[in-house]
């Protein structure tokens, strides 16, 4: 450990999750400090004074609020290791566990399947394609995901599953970009397993338990979504007659504390609605396409 930090006396008379928890609550003060110094030099190269006192005074607010999200985000992360336990997440990846196929019933990877999700001005377009790519030695299938708003693109992503002999479907990684006119603004939350220390999380478990709480994917300070099983309801179709059972689950990540959201999902198909608990908006399956 570090010698001289403050915190070290601290980090070392805590147990593992909370560790991390404090190491990176600590980071993110340091990274809110850094971003303040350069706004300040910004502003001091500001000739106007009316204009450099305003600059000054929204880097004093910037600061405040980025103080206030690392508070947040510690939070969250507390909150979570008493959900998941102190032990260190470093989960065993032996390629010979996993198998080519993605057939969970929750999440169904077949290769040529399409589906669009609609919800306001968003389109979102899943593709699960017939390419794979190999990381940690492990055969991932990869799903291209694009998202449009007012039928401009704003989001591109390429997103990497396996599935285990179990049953649970493995995140291996995503490239996400950010547009804003066709122009790449920001790749901020891209991760791959096995770089810089980023580690694979389970997307869906092979048999979902109510209350169970698991991480979908890790790279701390950068990719860290969690999820938790909230009811496997059984419904009745009414054309057919016959019952499944609908899957809910709440998902949250200490980088965006209050982005939260409910995610359904219907066997043999996958999600079919998501609802983002802080607009309430709603992104609804539309259609399912497969292909040959």
């Amino acid at each position: 450990m570090a010698a001289g930090l403050v915190s070290a006396p601290l980090l070392a008379q805590t147990a593992e999750c909370d560790r991390a928890t404090v190491a990176t609550a600590w980071f993110c003060r340091q990274q809110a400090q850094a971003g303040y110094f350069l706004d300040f030099g910004l502003c001091a190269n500001t000739v106007d004074a009316g204009r450099r006192d305003a600059c000054f005074k929204a880097a004093d607010s910037g600061l405040k609020a980025a103080q206030g999200a690392c508070q947040d985000q510690r939070r969250v992360r507390r909150k979570a290791c008493r959900a998941l336990g102190q032990a260190p997440y470093d989960p065993a990846i032996r390629p010979s566990d996993f198998v080519d196929a993605v057939t969970n019933s929750y999440f169904p990877l077949r290769p040529g399947t399409i589906l669009v999700y609609k919800g306001g001005r968003t389109v979102n377009t899943v593709a699960v394609l017939s390419k794979t790519v190999t990381i940690l030695g492990v055969r991932c299938i990869v799903v291209k995901d694009v998202r449009f708003v007012d039928d401009e693109l704003k989001e591109d992503e390429f997103a990497y599953y396996a599935q285990d002999k179990e049953g649970d479907v493995w995140f291996f990684g995503e490239v996400s970009l950010s547009l804003d006119q066709g122009a790449v603004v920001s790749s901020a939350g891209s991760w791959i397993a096995g770089v810089d220390g980023a580690k694979p999380g389970i997307v869906m478990p092979a048999s979902p338990e109510v209350g169970a709480t698991y991480r979908q994917e890790f790279a701390l300070g950068k990719a860290e979504n969690m999820a938790q099983i909230k009811s496997l309801d059984e419904v009745q179709d009414t054309s057919s007659g016959r019952s499944s059972k609908i899957l809910t689950t709440f998902e949250f990540t200490p980088m965006e504390p209050g982005d939260k959201e409910l995610k359904l999902y219907a066997p043999g198909v996958g999600q079919v609605l998501a609802i983002d608990l802080r607009s309430g908006e709603q992104e609804t399956l539309v259609s399912v396409k497969h292909g040959q």
